[in-house]
């Protein structure tokens, strides 16, 4: 059985599944080279180094919901999905929605663990989190531990299979029939490949008119039916009682600093509500004083703190029309 690495705040905790047996180390370098890597090793780290959102998402079958799981969730997350890695969590089923726990965590925090394995990177089996206080809010112990997640980065899945077949070829001696493999596969993936993304391309097209039309039936092409609805956006957004839109959207884009995303802005009258999230809430205080001497007033008017330690806010501007 494999061993489970706990990363604890004082270094790891390494139980071997076979034996029972548990030992403390202080960090991983340390810790793989006194384990038997043949036995494989799971990783788990502390919930609070994941991002985690509550979302509603198309309710598709579980491969294609992994699909077009980043691009549901591109501004989501204040970082973006290509740089995650994501798994969910199904809380609540209906005919058309999914509603969702999404965990993610940046890639860059898995590479010091994968490059540290090496050649042996293919021992790792899982990458998973364990529950800890911060998702206390969002989701009890019993039902979080009923999933099993893997945020193991794509281009390491099943990675020990691949080298156990490859050492099997080296043994048998068929050198020269592995490279013609070798080819041959690559031709077949190059082929394979285009004519997958050709697929991918149509579904997302065909997923996000259906999200966009919410749930009536499309009689167009799906890419003509979302290039209208952009179009709809665009006209829908020419002026707000004779200020322009595009002005005021410079204005917040120009002030804004790393680290703080707007998701929605609404407004009526000389009045706008900003919502968003940053990473912590003196970026939301600068945010408010730069534009604040750009605008005739700005308000903090509801901050809400996240289980990732982000901050998710509210602020109210008063437009100057003069």
């Amino acid at each position: 059985m494999a061993f489970s690495i706990f990363k604890l705040k004082d270094g790891f905790r390494v139980l071997n599944g076979e034996t029972g047996e548990s030992a403390h180390y202080n960090n991983f370098n340390e810790l793989i080279q006194k384990i038997d890597l043949k036995k494989g090793i799971e990783l788990y780290l502390p919930a609070e180094d994941f991002y985690v959102r509550k979302v509603q998402l198309p309710n598709l079958e579980g491969e294609k919901l992994m699909e077009i799981l980043p691009f549901e969730m591109e501004d989501i997350f204040l970082v973006e999905s290509k740089e995650l890695v994501m798994d969910l969590i199904p809380l609540e089923k209906k005919e058309k929605e999914l509603y969702a726990l999404v965990f993610a965590i940046e890639k860059s925090k898995l590479e010091s663990y994968l490059k540290a394995l090496g050649k042996e990177v293919g021992v790792m089996r899982l990458i998973a989190p364990f529950y800890d206080e911060s998702l206390e809010d969002v989701i009890d112990e019993k039902s979080f531990n009923s999933f099993k997640l893997n945020f193991m980065p794509k281009e390491f899945l099943g990675m020990g299979k691949q080298l156990e077949k490859i050492s099997l070829f080296k043994r048998s001696g068929f050198y020269i029939c592995l490279l013609l493999l070798i080819v041959l596969a690559g031709e077949l993936i190059s082929f394979f490949g285009l004519k997958k993304k050709d697929e991918k391309l149509r579904s997302e097209l065909l997923s996000s008119a259906m999200f966009l039309s919410q749930g009536q039936k499309i009689e167009r092409d799906p890419a003509v039916y979302i290039r209208s609805k952009l179009m709809d956006l665009k006209t829908s957004y020419r002026s707000l009682n004779g200020i322009e839109i595009l002005d005021i959207m410079k204005i917040f884009s120009e002030s804004m600093p790393k680290g703080m995303k707007v998701k929605e802005i609404s407004g009526e009258s000389s009045r706008i509500l900003l919502k968003g999230e940053s990473k912590d809430s003196n970026l939301i205080e600068q945010f408010r004083a730069n534009i604040k001497k750009l605008v005739k007033d700005a308000r903090t008017t509801e901050t809400k703190n996240l289980p990732d330690g982000s901050v998710s806010f509210v602020l109210e501007v008063d437009i100057d029309e003069r």
